[in-house]
């Protein structure tokens, strides 16, 4: 198993790998624990490259991995080197890229370092900047990423959360590190000032109680909130409208996965903005005459 404490055998391709670096050496044997520092933390190439060795045996079999990912987020670009290198993508893909990285809790961890080191075996040191000045100076920034070069300038993709409110900022080509900054707090800024959230339900929230099971082997049954439900609205926008279909009673079997009813919340005019899917609470399983007799004898009993 592959974990962060793993040995990785740093491979003489890995340390050529020319742009943010970690420094890692060629032969040189180091945990994956700083890898991920450096790959997440600065884009160190190197760190990269050793990390998906490690992982997947080849820089072949990593790229299509990483192709196969971005397919699966409907991200249509040709990636053909393992750390991204002359790779191109649009405002709208770095956001998408951006908002599934920081679902990852290891890439989400590390992204929020700000100043790490690594220690080398031979005793050299590493220091790794995070050049994100925005988790230090945005309130709710925790990632995700800058860079730069000489044809496309200083960019960003900025990952800010607030309560129910996470938003993904994009700068691209800016002139300078500064310029960079300040337009992603200008638009964020511009953002928070004009949408609020409204979080409609919580996975599991209990929204119907004791809802009537015809034919199954239980009386009765909750109906919770299938997935949690956030909406991004503007903060001027009228309160929205709950349009219930909670039936009155439901038919056995009925599996956890089963939706059986919705919340729909709307504008005044019908329009919809945002679906509460409910399911029962736990799966009910059919009766057949010998519950039926058995619940009939416990009732008597109980009596």
């Amino acid at each position: 198993m592959f974990d962060l404490t793993s040995l990785v055998q740093v491979s003489q391709e890995a340390a050529r790998i020319s742009g943010p670096t970690a420094f890692i050496e060629g032969g040189e044997a180091i945990e994956a624990a700083p890898l991920m520092k450096a790959a997440v933390m600065i884009c160190a190439g190197d760190a990269i490259y050793a990390l998906g060795e490690a992982l997947f045996g080849s820089e072949a079999v990593f790229v299509s991995v990483i192709q196969e990912r971005l397919g699966e987020l409907g991200i249509d670009v040709p990636y053909d080197n393992a750390s991204g290198a002359d790779v191109k993508f649009t405002p709208r893909q770095l956001a998408l890229m951006g908002a599934e990285l920081m679902q990852s809790p290891c890439f989400a961890a590390h992204s929020k370092f700000t100043l790490e080191e690594i220690v080398h075996k031979d005793g050299r040191k590493t220091e790794l900047v995070n050049a994100n000045r925005m988790l230090r100076s945005y309130a709710g920034c925790t990632g995700v990423a800058t860079g730069s070069s000489q044809t496309d300038g200083y960019c960003g993709v900025f990952y800010i959360s607030r309560g129910d409110t996470n938003l993904v900022c994009v700068v691209l080509g800016c002139k300078n590190s500064a310029t960079r900054f300040a337009i992603a707090t200008e638009m964020l800024n511009q953002t928070f000032s004009t949408i609020r959230a409204q979080r409609l339900a919580t996975k599991g929230d209990v929204i119907a109680k004791d809802v009537r099971v015809i034919g199954g082997k239980r009386r009765d049954v909750n109906l919770v909130a299938k997935e949690s439900v956030v909406l991004v609205l503007e903060k001027n926008e009228p309160a929205l409208l709950p349009v219930e279909t909670i039936p009155k009673r439901l038919h056995a079997p009925l599996s956890a996965e089963d939706v059986v009813g919705t919340i729909s919340y709307q504008t005044a005019d019908g329009v919809e903005k945002g679906k509460v899917e409910l399911v029962v609470q736990v799966p009910i399983e059919e009766a057949f005459l010998r519950d039926f007799i058995r619940n009939a004898i416990l009732g008597f009993l109980r009596a």
